[in-house]
Order: C-alpha cells, then sequence, then structure tokens
C-alpha cells in the first residue's frame, strides 16, 4: 500500500474517534449535572431550623413568623436579601445580618434598636428610637425603666429625640433626672425635671448650655425665695421667669 491511500482512512478514523471522545464527555457532564440538580433539589439541604440571636426586646414569635415563608427552602438556592428585608421589618429590629449554616439551618443575628424614651398617644405609651421613631407598644408587665414621656406630633417627635439626646451628651446629670417633654405650639419645647421641678421651655439646639447656666443661678434663686411656676428659656441673653416670688410678690 502506498502513504497515499492509507491517509484518507486514518483521517476518517480520527474524526470517528473525536466524535466519540466528545459524546462521551458530553454524557458525563450531562450525568453531573443530573446528579447535582438532584441532590440541590433533595431533603438533603431542605431550611429546617432558625438559630436566633440578638433580641432582648423582640419577641421570637414575630421573628419566626417573618421568617415561616422561607421554611423547608433549599438552603443553598436561598436568596438571603428578601430574608433580611423580612425580619427588619419586625418590631425593635434595628439591623439584620443572616447567614447559612449549612446544611438545615439559617442564622439570624439582630442588632435592635435603643428606646430613649417614651412616646404618648392618648391615653397608651409607646416605645420611641433615638430618631424619634415609634417602636412598639408598651406592655405595663415589662419594666418600665427611667424614660421620659414625650408628647408631641409624630411630625415633631424627631426633634424631640434630638433634644433628649443632645441633653444626655451636653448634660447628662440632668438628663437622667428629665422624666416629661411636650411640644409648644409657640416652638421649641417644654422640659420637666426632678431636679427644678418647674416646667421648663427650651430650643433644641442651645438648651444643654442654657440649662447649665440655669443651674448656675439656682443658689441665688434660692437665696430669694425666687419659686417660679416656669422658666423660659428661650431668648437670647435673657431668662424669663414666670409665677411668684416668696410673700406673693409676681414677676
Amino acid at each position: 500500500m502506498t502513504a497515499g491511500f492509507l491517509r484518507p482512512g486514518i483521517a476518517r478514523a480520527s474524526r470517528l474517534g473525536r466524535k466519540w471522545t466528545v459524546l462521551f464527555w458530553l454524557l458525563a457532564a450531562g450525568a453531573a449535572s443530573a446528579g447535582t440538580w438532584r441532590y440541590l433539589r433533595s431533603p438533603a439541604l431542605l431550611l429546617e431550623r432558625f438559630e436566633i440571636e440578638g433580641t432582648r426586646r423582640t419577641r421570637t414569635r414575630d421573628v419566626l413568623a417573618a421568617l415561616a415563608p422561607y421554611e423547608s427552602r433549599n438552603l443553598l438556592l436561598l436568596n438571603l436579601a428578601p430574608i433580611a428585608s423580612a425580619v427588619v421589618k419586625v418590631p425593635w429590629v434595628d439591623r439584620v445580618t443572616v447567614s447559612k449554616e449549612l446544611p438545615h439551618a439559617l442564622k439570624i443575628m439582630i442588632t435592635e434598636k435603643t428606646p430613649i424614651a417614651f412616646c404618648r398617644r392618648g391615653a397608651s405609651l409607646f416605645w420611641m428610637d433615638s430618631r424619634g421613631a415609634v417602636v412598639a407598644p408598651f406592655d405595663p408587665r415589662e419594666s418600665a425603666g427611667d424614660y421620659p414621656i414625650v408628647t408631641a406630633p409624630d411630625e415633631r417627635l424627631p426633634e424631640a429625640a434630638a433634644l433628649l439626646a443632645s441633653l444626655q451628651r451636653g448634660f447628662p446629670e440632668y438628663a437622667s433626672t428629665v422624666s416629661e417633654i411636650w411640644a409648644l405650639s409657640s416652638g421649641g419645647f417644654g422640659i420637666m425635671d426632678a431636679t427644678l421641678r418647674v416646667p421648663i421651655e427650651v430650643l433644641g439646639s442651645d438648651a444643654p448650655e442654657k440649662i447649665r447656666a440655669l443651674f448656675s443661678l439656682k443658689p441665688e434663686m434660692d437665696s430669694r425665695g425666687i419659686v417660679p411656676k416656669s422658666i423660659d428659656l428661650r431668648f437670647d441673653r435673657r431668662v424669663v421667669f414666670s409665677g411668684a416670688f416668696a410673700g406673693g410678690k409676681t414677676i
């Protein structure tokens, strides 16, 4: 046989071998994909339990209710973003981190909102956070703690929260004695505390500085027998006492 006679046959055999090789790998890849699909859809990766951490005021049953639609889903294929969005809507939840604990668990790490005061709505009290958002109704069965009560329209709650936060930063000794804060129709807020025991009217921006200056006047007020019914600190460079002196003299 000549070399020219053998070459076409060899070429045909090579092409046939390559076809079988490609077919083999395609079948192998298909079998692997089918096996992977069956594994991903098998009970081996179904979500069976939730590990919830960081709850103090947050009710576990509320968190579980938000998580219920995702139970028995495939954990490996589960999108965590909608789960975090559902949990963060639960009262008291400020931030949430969700992670997978293969093969059957989901870990929920919760950071709660920090209460700063109570908000009065009619005859009911609600917890209010440091941003002035109403968090949840107050349950009389739980401890009230030493939180002041804020009475203000919803749109002014953030301003009231900012006022209280500024007092806590700038005059913490006084802030711990505040029992009530209410919005004034003429602007600013009224404050009642356990030290002076008279309403103090302030603007939010300079309240700590002015109240601290007022306390420096207290020895003189006591020595003169000044017992005002209210004190207005909303003006520049003056303090307005409304009420009475000892002995019936009024101002």
